[in-house]
């Protein structure tokens, strides 16, 4: 298989990563919603600082419903169905 270059929103549509969307339409996993700000800011940042930054965001990301309906489902070997919240 050729190498490409496959941006993220396209990723899932060629099969290189599979996207668990949330059932709300409009619905932003917030895990994701701490990338962007996490890559720009790398590039620039000392390494403890950009692990302080990511470290910051997991703590977020972690006291949300979702990750904690994703950690059950996982312990319990069932689908998990996230809204975004």
């Amino acid at each position: 298989m050729a190498e490409r270059t496959v941006g993220f929103s396209r990723a899932d549509d060629v099969g290189v990563i599979r996207l668990n969307r949330p059932r709300t339409r409009n619905a932003i996993d917030p895990g994701l919603a701490e990338l962007p700000a996490l890559l720009r800011r790398s590039p620039g940042a000392s390494l403890g600082d950009q692990l302080q930054a990511e470290s910051a965001a997991l703590a977020r990301t972690a006291a949300t419903r979702d990750a904690a309906h994703g950690i059950a489902s996982f312990m319990a070997r069932t689908r998990p169905s996230f809204d975004g919240e």
